[in-house]
């Protein structure tokens, strides 16, 4: 019963969400922990975590895959369709009425000055969720190593992002093999 009580909620808050969100996904971070950790408490800190580092590195559109996983994650796959729904259908209605007024907006120095606005706030949403992400994640000096390498590799070298995703995974996986080999080497693993 726990689970549709939470339903309407997941579709609703998504739906605000993915209203006013104009950066996609990584700007919704912060907002989707404000209604789902803080506000509403169907994830902890640590789930909330395990969402995004998961839509991250999955194909699709982040905004969708993280309302299925945190609807699958508050009230299993009821909502994960509802949540999927509450972020869908505000980006479509846009799109459709973008789409049907496209032509006359171009030029329009209201409309430019809006968007110009709107992916100022979005700069700043992205900002805030990285920087929330960093105190979350950031907490060895191998895990602060491996984001500094990332960072290096994608802002000055222009490494592929999938190349990157993937290569710190393999490297995290081989970092917790060494360290379970070394505890077991001193006696720690018995």
């Amino acid at each position: 019963m726990k689970q549709f009580q939470r339903l309407w909620p997941l579709c609703w808050e998504f739906g605000k969400i993915s209203a006013v969100t104009v950066g996609g996904g990584v700007a919704m971070i912060p907002l989707i922990e404000e209604a789902f950790v803080d506000k509403r408490k169907f994830l902890s800190e640590e789930e909330m975590l395990d969402v995004v580092a998961v839509t991250q590195s999955v194909p699709g559109i982040i905004a969708v895959n993280m309302a299925v996983l945190t609807g699958y994650r508050a009230a299993g796959i009821a909502g994960a369709f509802a949540a999927a729904a509450g972020a869908a259908v505000p980006p479509f209605a846009a799109i459709v009425l973008v789409a049907a007024f496209f032509a006359g907006l171009g030029g329009n120095r209201a409309v430019d000055g809006m968007f110009l606005g709107v992916r100022s706030a979005v700069t700043a949403l992205i900002f805030l969720a990285a920087i929330k992400l960093y105190r979350q994640t950031i907490k060895t000096k191998f895990s602060f190593l491996v984001a500094v390498t990332a960072f290096v590799l994608l802002g000055i070298f222009r490494v592929d992002a999938v190349s990157v995703i993937l290569g710190a995974g393999v490297v995290g996986v081989v970092w917790m093999l060494l360290c379970r080999r070394k505890q077991k080497e001193s006696g720690g693993g018995q």
